[in-house]
């Protein structure tokens, strides 16, 4: 009796520790970069910055990464067994190999401007990248495709020097199909000449061919097994854009989807053809080409249920985050306090105990912080409410610190659809300069009132204050995309004056503390950049280095004379103090 009392002691036990519930399944949506297996049975996606496995009709998922940096793109192998990827593992997006269940991960290219994958050659031996390589300016509209090799390490291999995206090869390998510019693929309902066009290079005869171009744009080719055909991303017959497919011989194309609501972005093919998977708003959707035929009504996409069961993956309502990074700070005169964006936010702290107070806590992005004069107040550039504007903000309890504030007072000072950006203090501290949309200086109070345009552009100037607050330096492109810095009154009077008048550009103009000398950086022998200045009264100019520094030369003797003659200046006599009487 006592041995069975035990037994169920000992069950209970376990059953309240050792079989606890399991993990609630979280539904999975806006899962990123979708490929599938060759034989279209597996689906692999990037979700919450690592790669989840599941079959390709949905299920409960499984995490393939687990890593603190960034995963996406995923691509299987022709053979299934390989997945190549793009991960901020290394610093810089690389690409990386693992095998398709899960395992080790071998990085595969190493150029420190780094590499996205984009596909496999079709044998398996080499990886289609992306990268950029030149012309930073441009951004990812200049990044070139590469053949990079496998098993060994070599340079990666041009395949021509122009730009293009969303490449796909073609079975045999040697066909490329890609896109050329348009705006981001969220942007709905762009037409107009920069609208993107699919494009075909023949890897043989090195030729270029444009496919498709229509005003509303073409996106994400995907070739068909037969080589003949594609399928694209376009309009159709709707506003969204919708899954079309295209046909070589005849130019012709026809639609697949009618979507009005929203579009079909990053869609996937399989290998043999016969599975295609797209997302469209939060979820991913699974169609059968096959099914698909003469006289047949095309199936209906099917909307995919993944779910994911994970220790490591939060089912909570709260939206846990920390904070590594910051940027765009500012710093009180005394040192002692400072304000900084994190996260998008703008918070506070002091310099010792550095404990962060925030300030902002918005969806959209803060940016610009700048403390008022006085200190008493932040100036900041904020996106909230889907507009971009200059705030203020103020503590809620005036006479404590910023960082011992737990509530604050915040207020919009300027209210206009025009972006606000370059904040800068006069030196009184009265007056805040701007620059309101592309190129426009502007000057206010600090409250947002008496609102002055100094002068109107295209081109966003790059400013500074004079020490008496009563001129700006600028540099902007004149109609030749030639930059200049130039002078002008702070107050929008006068005609500007070009400082710099070069035909290479100058940038970023600085006043000297006395505000007799104006620097900037320019260029005036081949490529090199360096730092110039320019004295800005005429008498100053004519002064040689000898006379500024006999000048200094002079005052220092003097200083020395005065210091002399006064360590010598006897001291005046003392009159002898009264002679006491002896007490009687």
């Amino acid at each position: 009796m006592i041995r069975t009392i035990l037994i169920f002691g000992l069950l209970a036990s376990l059953s309240q520790s050792t079989f606890a519930a399991p993990p609630t399944p979280l539904k999975v949506q806006l899962a990123d970069t979708p490929a599938l297996s060759p034989d279209g049975k597996r689906l692999v996606f990037a979700w919450r910055g690592d790669l989840w496995s599941v079959g390709s009709n949905g299920g409960v998922a499984k995490r393939l990464t687990h890593h603190e940096a960034a995963d996406k793109q995923p691509r299987f192998s022709p053979d299934g067994k390989t997945l190549a990827f793009t991960s901020m593992r290394t610093g810089t997006p690389q690409v990386f190999t693992m095998p398709a269940a899960g395992g080790p991960v071998t990085q595969v290219t190493h150029n420190t401007s780094g590499s996205e994958c984009t596909g496999w050659y079709p044998d398996g031996e080499a990886l289609l990248v992306r990268g950029l390589r030149d012309h930073w300016w441009k951004s990812s509209q200049a990044a070139r495709f590469f053949k990079v090799a496998l098993g060994e390490r070599r340079a990666e291999e041009l395949l021509f020097d122009d730009y293009g995206d969303d490449a796909s090869l073609s079975p045999d390998g040697t066909q490329l199909l890609f896109t050329r510019e348009g705006p981001a693929w969220w942007r709905k309902g762009y037409y107009g000449s920069q609208a993107a066009q699919i494009w075909r290079y023949d890897l043989r005869d090195k030729s270029f061919q444009q496919v498709l171009a229509p005003e509303t744009g073409a996106r994400y080719p995907l070739w068909k097994p037969d080589g003949k055909s594609f399928y694209y991303v376009g309009n159709g017959t709707t506003k969204s854009w919708n899954l079309n497919e295209y046909d070589l011989a005849t130019s012709k194309s026809n639609t697949l989807t009618n979507f009005d609501d929203d579009s079909v972005v990053q869609p996937t093919l399989a290998a043999d053809g016969k599975t295609l998977v797209f997302r469209r708003l939060f979820d991913l959707y699974r169609w059968t080409p096959d099914l698909n035929q003469k006289n047949v009504k095309p199936a209906a996409p099917k909307k995919l249920d993944i779910t994911v069961v994970d220790d490591d993956v939060r089912t909570d309502p709260y939206d846990r985050k920390t904070l590594t990074t910051a940027k765009d700070y500012a710093v009180t005169r005394d040192g002692l306090e400072i304000a900084f964006i994190a996260g998008g936010d703008l918070w506070v702290m002091d310099t010792i105990l550095r404990e962060p107070k925030q300030i902002t806590d918005t969806p959209e992005e803060e940016s610009e912080p700048l403390f008022t004069a006085d200190q008493s107040a932040l100036l900041y550039v904020s996106n909230a409410g889907g507009q971009c504007d200059i705030w203020r903000a103020e503590k809620s309890e005036a006479n404590r610190y910023w960082w011992t504030n737990s509530k604050f007072n915040l207020k919009k000072i300027t209210d206009d659809p025009a972006t606000e950006s370059s904040l800068a203090l006069s030196p009184k501290g009265d007056r805040l300069a701007f620059v309101r949309g592309l190129g426009d200086l502007m000057t206010m109070a600090l409250d947002g009132d008496e609102v002055k345009e100094i002068f109107t552009g295209w081109d966003k100037p790059e400013f500074d204050w004079s020490p008496d607050g009563r001129w700006f330096a600028y540099a902007v492109s004149d109609a030749d995309f030639n930059n200049d810095v130039w002078i002008r009154p702070s107050d929008g009077s006068g005609k500007p004056f070009n400082v710099s008048r070069h035909p290479d550009n100058d940038f970023r103009p600085r006043w000297s503390p006395d505000g007799k000398l104006l620097s900037f950086t320019g260029r005036r022998a081949d490529d090199e950049t360096d730092i110039f200045y320019v004295w800005l009264r005429a008498t100053d100019e004519e002064t040689n280095t000898r006379d500024r520094n006999l000048l200094k030369a002079l005052e220092k003797m003097q200083k020395r004379n005065q210091a002399s003659a006064a360590a010598k200046k006897p001291e005046p006599a003392k009159e002898p103090e009264p002679m006491k009487k002896d007490a009687e």
